[in-house]
């Protein structure tokens, strides 16, 4: 009685297509050498390929395929002719999962697997970082320190992974005020290193210690406006509607039939960046200062690609 479960059945069918595709009347025994199984079982396979193909699975759209005397050959593969390969998210989604399982393994030669695993996933796309942020959850305990350091005013040194550049950098910042964006909790700071205020990702930082540097307040951006209650007020089209839905926070008022909307927001930096990354979805309408910043902005980014 066979013991391989269904999905293993599946990916061999999956590779026998454009292995024979490749190998045009190769032998059922060489086949089965290749995918070590016996003759029985790909000749099995072949006959469940007959039935398989496209829909409306008429003559016309199954897989033609020929075995007679014991050579496979395959004249109508139905675009199926290419070898199994993971995309990016596929790459990605298999890497934060094996990140999440190695976790809880205790066993070294388990997670000596898994890493050998990783970085064959990570070569695939062309990873440096050993590590990958899972945004499922935030560890409490550097959280925790994050509001002390905001309670008591002190710096604090972070070990940092950023998920948009994926590298491991080490800095101090002067955590001012945690919120959330996008479901996730993110820490405004002063970064000592960058010298201008940023936003972290909590679920980033993978270790805090004290620091015994002087603890600063967001900076001012010349002649911007960088308070609690700074407001905006933009119009959007296409998939501009997201940078509303991604914020609702944010959100002091919304006409979605004028598509225009009125926000608050934190630091000029973080708004200049947003609206930038949506290509011309969104766009400032007030104050004048924020509108002039971005046109400077837009202007010395386009000079780098004409210079």
């Amino acid at each position: 009685m066979s013991t391989e479960k269904p999905i293993e059945r599946t990916a061999r069918l999956l590779d026998l297509i454009p292995y024979i595709n490749a190998h045009q009347g190769i032998h059922i025994d060489d086949l089965a050498e290749e995918f070590d199984v016996t003759a029985d079982v790909i000749a099995k396979d072949l006959d469940l390929l007959f039935l398989c193909g496209l829909p409306s699975y008429t003559p016309l759209e199954l897989i033609d395929l020929s075995y007679e005397g014991g050579y496979v050959t395959i004249r109508d593969a139905q675009n199926l002719n290419k070898p199994r390969r993971l995309n990016k998210h596929e790459v990605s989604s298999l890497l934060l999962g094996l990140s999440e399982l190695k976790s809880t393994l205790k066993e070294p030669k388990e997670r000596e697997r898994i890493d050998e695993l990783s970085k064959k996933l990570r070569d695939l796309l062309n990873i440096q970082s050993e590590q990958f942020i899972s945004y499922r959850s935030v560890d409490q305990s550097i959280y925790a320190e994050i509001l002390a350091a905001i309670s008591s005013e002190k710096a604090i040194h972070i070990e940092y992974l950023s998920s948009s550049k994926d590298q491991k950098s080490e800095r101090t910042i002067s955590p001012i005020e945690v919120i959330q964006q996008s479901n996730r909790e993110h820490v405004i700071a002063y970064c000592h290193v960058a010298k201008e205020q940023r936003v972290f990702d909590i679920a980033g930082i993978k270790k805090v210690s004290p620091s015994n540097e002087l603890y600063m307040r967001k900076q001012r951006m010349a002649s911007l406006i960088d308070q609690a209650d700074a407001s905006v007020a933009i119009s959007y089209s296409g998939s501009g509607v997201s940078f509303i839905e991604d914020n609702p926070e944010l959100v002091v008022a919304h006409d979605s039939d004028a598509k225009t909307a009125i926000m608050k927001f934190w630091n000029t930096e973080w708004l200049i960046r947003s609206v930038m990354s949506y290509g011309g979805a969104v766009t400032v309408l007030e104050p004048k200062l924020v509108v002039n910043a971005l046109q400077d902005r837009v202007a010395a980014s386009l000079q780098r690609y004409t210079s």
